[in-house]
């Protein structure tokens, strides 16, 4: 009898060794790993946009069009100069003017930083360091942007630091949750955009903020021509955040890149269609993620062009929703062609309808 159970437990050991190892060939091999949907689906989902103060030509006009939809836009962005005192770039107020009073308004702050000779360091790690070296720096820093917000009259904020890794990202934690805690005193909603590489996994984000993860860029320079997401980036990355923050935001980005001797320069839509149209190129939408490819050569140069369009866009966030997404953003208006606008009105008021 007892050799007869020795031999139930090696024959169940043996099994179970084989499951992990074969986990552990699938996960070196990249292989997809089935992720079930969330259970709560949220019924209706929030629609916001980015206006860069850079380029908002067609702007108002894309407002316009996504406007009975549209519950925020984002006003980007303020940044610093070397003294890490706000810079405020032009157009600034004027993006003010084009913003609903209906529509929610933020005022977006990156850790880009303006130098003397008019170049910009951009994601700039040394200054987040700065605000965040100590609990009294970081409240500081808190000081700091309320007096800009009350300068110029916002009650919504969105903090958007990127290249926060390794220890920083506590301390960021750290700076999230002490200006969180002054935004719900001051009644300001606060947003957090965080890119797709943040360590969830490993720091504790305080409850309260509307986390706006970017689902962009899976393909740019230093990687092979592609989409800036697909199918497979959206579920894996939505199941990381979820896991770890709940119910999230998605941003995706419109228009796409333009690739060449293994670099990428980034176009919209309307340029990207410009230039196929110009090289008389045919475009062909991917059966695989629904984004948008075309070929072309200038004086003998191979180029491959990947871009989005509202068919593109409305895919993605009908994935992004079913794992845990309850609200998307677009980066960004200008540029768009007014058609791929309407596909994504079309997609928020068709889920009302359902």
């Amino acid at each position: 009898m007892k050799k007869i159970f020795r031999l139930l437990i090696f024959v169940m050991m043996v099994f179970i060794v084989g499951i992990m190892v074969k986990t552990l060939f699938d996960i070196k091999e990249n292989k997809s790993i089935k992720i079930e949907p969330v259970e709560v689906v949220v019924e209706s989902s929030t629609l916001s946009a980015w206006i860069a103060y850079w380029d908002i030509d067609k702007a108002e006009e894309e407002i316009e069009v996504l406007s009975s939809e549209m519950d925020s836009i984002i006003n980007f962005a303020v940044y610093f100069d070397e003294i890490y005192e706000f810079y405020i770039p032009s157009n600034f107020q004027k993006i003010e003017t084009m913003i609903n009073s209906d529509t929610t308004k933020y005022l977006s702050i990156v850790n880009d930083v303006v130098v003397s000779d008019g170049k910009n360091i951009m994601k700039d790690k040394e200054i987040l360091k700065s605000f965040f070296e100590s609990d009294s720096s970081i409240e500081k820093h808190v000081d700091q942007i309320f007096k800009l917000l009350l300068k110029y009259d916002y009650n919504a904020l969105e903090i958007d630091y990127e290249n926060v890794y390794g220890e920083l990202s506590k301390n960021f934690a750290k700076f999230i949750e002490i200006l969180n805690d002054r935004c719900i005193e001051n009644d300001i909603l606060l947003r957090v955009v965080l890119e797709p590489k943040f360590p969830y996994d490993d720091v504790d984000l305080p409850e309260g903020p509307e986390y706006v993860i970017m689902f962009y860029n899976l393909h740019f320079n230093g990687s092979d021509p592609g989409p800036k997401a697909d199918d497979n980036f959206i579920i894996e990355l939505s199941s990381k955040v979820y896991r770890n923050l709940g119910y999230f935001n998605s941003a995706f980005s419109v228009g796409g890149f333009d690739w060449s001797n293994g670099q990428c320069v980034a176009v919209t839509e309307e340029k990207a269609r410009n230039i196929a149209k110009e090289f008389n190129a045919e475009i062909i939408r991917d059966e695989t993620n629904l984004a948008l490819t075309f070929l072309y050569q200038v004086e003998g140069v191979k180029h491959e062009v990947w871009f989005a369009d509202g068919v593109t866009l409305s895919h993605w966030m009908e994935i992004a929703e079913q794992y845990g997404s309850k609200g998307h953003t677009l980066w960004r208006l200008s540029g768009n062609e007014i058609t791929s606008l309407t596909n994504i009105l079309e997609f928020y008021q068709n889920k009302k309808a359902e």
